[in-house]
């Protein structure tokens, strides 16, 4: 359980890294990959113990990206949170196999969390920031997202089922 744990760590510490530094290298049309939010998503889709534990790293891993690059410090652990709590739910819900539930629970974590940073970062600044450039950005995030999702998710659920046959 501890190694678990350290692990969770250190690939919310690897992602985290990767959103600061990395992630402004893959943009398309100013839509770059969430690392943190695709971190936060495929561990809860691949966690069968339902722990928070995932929710957890997320959400400090939200608040360290605020701390170190946001303008605004608690919008990020606040949206992750409730995209890791939107795929527990709907994982509950719908065919946990189906790569079409996978896609739009990513369509709308990632609508969330770029919606919801737009609309906390106008309340709490009084300002209204251009909406037109977030919706041009959205698609690309969606993209990386998402495909994201699917590799890491596909490497690790092959990596399982391997893990289980050699016991």
């Amino acid at each position: 359980m501890v190694a678990r744990r350290i692990k969770l760590v250190v690939f919310c510490f690897i992602c985290f890294l990767l959103q600061g530094n990395v992630a402004h290298y893959f943009s398309i049309r100013g839509g770059v990959p969430d690392f943190i939010l695709v971190f936060i998503l495929t561990y809860t889709y691949l966690d069968d113990t339902d722990s928070p534990d995932g929710l957890i790293a997320g959400t400090a891993a939200g608040l360290f990206r605020d701390i170190c690059y946001g303008q605004i410090t608690g919008t990020s652990p606040l949206l992750y949170l409730a995209a890791g709590g939107l795929m527990i739910y709907m994982k509950r819900r719908l065919n946990n196999e189906s790569r079409i539930m996978l896609f739009f629970v990513t369509a709308m974590a990632t609508v969330l969390t770029v919606m919801g940073q737009w609309l906390l970062y106008a309340a709490f600044t009084q300002t209204l920031p251009d909406i037109l450039r977030v919706l041009l950005r959205l698609p690309g995030t969606l993209f990386w997202n998402y495909l994201l999702l699917m590799l890491i998710s596909h490497i690790l659920h092959r990596r399982r089922r391997r893990s289980r046959f050699l016991v």
